[in-house]
């Protein structure tokens, strides 16, 4: 995806240096321009390079100043989400061990129980992934902290917080624009919001960044190795797109932007609804067979004991 829109850059991307362990005295010198060449690869949200248009950045609350301190709060950040994305995963399979835990998978709806049970349930299966993904994404980005500042001697600056408490989003674009993690923002903006703004305007723009979403969601489902629900995957993200349009047209209608109690319910709402389509093709396709640490090692199983026979 970037090797699409960083094609047609007019002008070359520049470093907005700050001070770095990494850095040589003379920023023109062949190990200098390695290290920018590796950071501007692998550096997903843009953090210290001119790209990063309108970019926010979560607070930072750890210590920046004292790099022990920095990675003492970022490894036990790692700990606790790790074990709290665990036993989020472990209460998905709870619900299907020879189903929607297996590696062939299973649907999130069952078909055996009332309309209203079954739809409870599922909509909690939802809510327990959303809470998974959240802690399986902040885990993994503590560890790639703490491996990049001890070892590739990164400053503590150059790894801020990748969200900031989505649980919060009193609106959909509170929570797309704000709060949910920006790793991907620069890709959908240039390659879905941008073509489809110049041709719809600004909600060809929406619907673009979100299409884009979708397709990579696609591509990671289709990953599993059992193809791929490309309507449900797709039409989950492009309805977010539906939702973030009627909190503009509400705007414009009201004078108000969606927030408050209200606000936060009608996200949480939506965001549920939307996403019985994403979670119910991953548990179909196997996602929840997946197994991240040797099923002796879980925390989950060491606790409750494992969910399988064999």
């Amino acid at each position: 995806m970037r090797a699409c829109y960083w094609t047609f850059q007019k002008l070359p991307y520049k470093r907005e240096r700050k001070p770095t362990k990494t850095d040589s005295k003379d920023p023109q010198s062949i190990g200098q321009l390695l290290f920018d060449a590796l950071d501007l690869c692998f550096n997903l949200r843009g953090i210290g390079w001119s790209w990063a248009d309108r970019l926010r950045v979560p607070t930072e609350r750890r210590n920046l100043n004292s790099t022990s301190s920095f990675i003492t709060s970022t490894t036990l950040s790692y700990i606790i989400h790790f074990i709290l994305f665990d036993l989020a995963h472990y209460a998905i399979q709870s619900f299907g061990p020879e189903t929607i835990a297996s590696p062939t998978g299973g649907s999130i709806f069952d078909p055996s129980l009332p309309p209203i049970l079954r739809y409870a349930r599922s909509s909690l299966i939802v809510l327990i992934q959303g809470f998974s993904v959240h802690c399986s994404m902040q885990s993994f980005y503590d560890l790639l902290t703490i491996i990049s500042v001890i070892f590739f001697r990164h400053s503590p600056w150059q790894w801020p917080p990748i969200s900031d408490k989505p649980w919060l989003s009193t609106s959909l674009i509170e929570f797309w624009n704000l709060r949910w993690h920006q790793t991907f923002r620069d890709c959908f903006i240039n390659l879905g919001g941008k073509p489809f703004g110049l041709l719809l305007g600004r909600t060809g723009g929406i619907m673009g960044a979100f299409l884009v979403s979708g397709l990579l969601h696609n591509f990671i489902s289709w990953g599993l190795g059992q193809g791929t629900d490309g309507p449900y995957l797709i039409g989950c993200f492009l309805m977010m797109g539906v939702g973030v349009i009627l909190e503009r047209g509400w705007k414009k209608v009201t004078g108000h932007r969606v927030g408050g109690i209200l606000g936060w319910v009608w996200a949480f709402c939506w965001m549920i609804a939307c996403n019985h389509l994403l979670v119910d093709s991953w548990a179909r396709h196997g996602y929840f067979g997946s197994l991240y640490v040797s099923e002796h090692q879980r925390p989950s199983v060491l606790l409750f004991g494992s969910l399988f026979t064999n």
